[in-house]
């Protein structure tokens, strides 16, 4: 059993066709800086399983009530290389196992930060 499946025994999985079923939300606590999980290299995924579907559900469940539009596994204190996305004119989440960037512009934009982890 892995870290995450043992943390997560009482975690409930939803998805849009079990809608006549009760849903029960899985928020789940927001790691803050300076927490020092926020500078850990998190892992990669390497068992696809109900454990990892499980977390899907409980960053996309925390990153609505936080009112947010994206989340990693780090920030609810998971160190596993998953991201779910929100985005507000998106028909429907975004999840990426194990993203990796392959390409950088030589092109530079300023924003403000936005991490949920900031206070």
């Amino acid at each position: 059993m892995d870290c995450y499946t043992a943390a997560k025994i009482s975690g409930a999985s939803w998805n849009k066709s079990q809608s006549s079923q009760r849903y029960f939300m899985t928020v789940q606590p927001i790691v803050f800086f300076p927490d020092q999980r926020l500078r850990q290299k998190a892992a990669p995924v390497v068992l696809f399983d109900n454990a990892v579907r499980t977390l899907t559900t409980d960053l996309l469940d925390t990153v609505r009530a936080v009112q947010g539009i994206g989340i990693t596994g780090p920030h609810i204190g998971v160190g596993l290389r998953v991201v779910v996305l929100d985005l507000p004119d998106a028909d429907k989440p975004e999840i990426y196992i194990n993203p990796e960037i392959i390409w950088q512009s030589d092109n530079m934009v300023q924003n403000e930060e936005g991490s949920i982890s900031m206070p």
